[in-house]
């Protein structure tokens, strides 16, 4: 079987390092607070707003694997791998829904920014 592997030419050598900076960027252990704060926010999003409710479907399906895998295998990263796109599906909606308050607290604070229907500014006589 050795035989069937080539070894790394020079120009693979030269963009391993390229590589190693990629994959340590998304590593999910790097991130794992923020994934974790950012995957409350969805859940809790999904629970409080109504149109958001199948998000809990995917949070629960996050949940299931990696307790179903950690009871079966223990808790080796590896085995996590399958949840990763629930668990960051979730956090984006947690990502959205902390830019959605922080919209909705900034017109509250400046309520000159706020647009008319038409999507112009409003102006002091529209008011």
């Amino acid at each position: 079987m050795r035989h069937l592997i080539q070894p790394a030419t020079p120009a693979q050598r030269d963009a391993y390092d390229d590589v190693e900076r990629v994959v340590a960027l998304v590593q999910p252990a790097l991130w794992s607070g923020l994934l974790a704060m950012l995957f409350l926010a969805g859940c809790v999003a999904s629970y409080r707003l109504q149109d958001w409710r199948p998000g809990l479907l995917v949070a629960l399906s996050a949940v299931a694997l990696l307790l179903t895998c950690t009871i079966f295998s223990g808790a080796v990263p590896r085995f996590r791998y399958p949840a990763d796109p629930f668990l960051y599906t979730v956090a984006a909606g947690g990502a959205a829904a902390i830019l959605r308050l922080t919209h909705a607290a900034s017109q509250r604070i400046d309520p000159s920014s706020r647009k008319s229907a038409t999507g112009a500014p409003k102006t002091a006589s529209a008011r």
